[in-house]
């Protein structure tokens, strides 16, 4: 037979250091224990940094101009509550080598085809802190997203509280 779990009154938040009532239906399969959703999004968020990316200017404009063509910016408010960069292409050892000079901290997925005489379309993926390093990195180079860029990057920089990034309404599409 197996031993009983006790479970303690109470238990520091591991955020906030609160003290508070654990939920007992699932205290045995959590690691981690929050007062509250607040706290359990601001631990994720200070454990998930933004990961510098140093590529040479030539690689750093090369990449900004695949943005500027065939990427995409935009603030996951629902999911995640992060910036995402996504790029689309139809040749993959392109998107291979993108993934290569990042140190392959982003993903690459096919895209389903809209039709059965499309050609399988590729996308580079990056999210949580490393959209916004390769985001730091390509700004400087580019020319039709850079407002986007800039904003992902405050967006993911600024502190806020997890309902505020929920709200957030992105200012830089407004005006097209």
């Amino acid at each position: 037979m197996g031993r009983k779990l006790t479970i303690p009154a109470l238990i520091p938040c591991e955020n906030c250091g609160t003290q508070y009532r654990p939920d007992t239906s699932n205290y045995k399969k959590s690691k981690h224990h929050y007062c509250s959703r607040t706290c359990h999004d601001t631990a994720i968020r200070e454990r998930r940094p933004i990961i510098p990316w140093c590529p040479t200017p030539a690689i750093a404009a090369y990449c900004a101009g695949f943005l500027d063509g065939d990427g995409n910016i935009s603030i996951n408010r629902a999911h995640s509550s992060r910036a995402e960069v996504r790029i689309s292409n139809s040749d993959k050892p392109t998107l291979i080598w993108m993934h290569g000079q990042f140190n392959g901290l982003a993903l690459i997925g096919q895209k389903p085809l809209k039709a059965a005489h499309h050609k399988p379309v590729y996308e580079l993926i990056f999210s949580t802190g490393y959209a916004a390093s390769f985001l730091q990195a390509v700004t400087p180079y580019l020319i039709i997203k850079k407002a986007e860029a800039e904003e992902a990057i405050w967006y993911e920089t600024t502190p806020m509280t997890p309902s505020e990034r929920k709200a957030y309404v992105p200012q830089a599409r407004k005006g097209a």
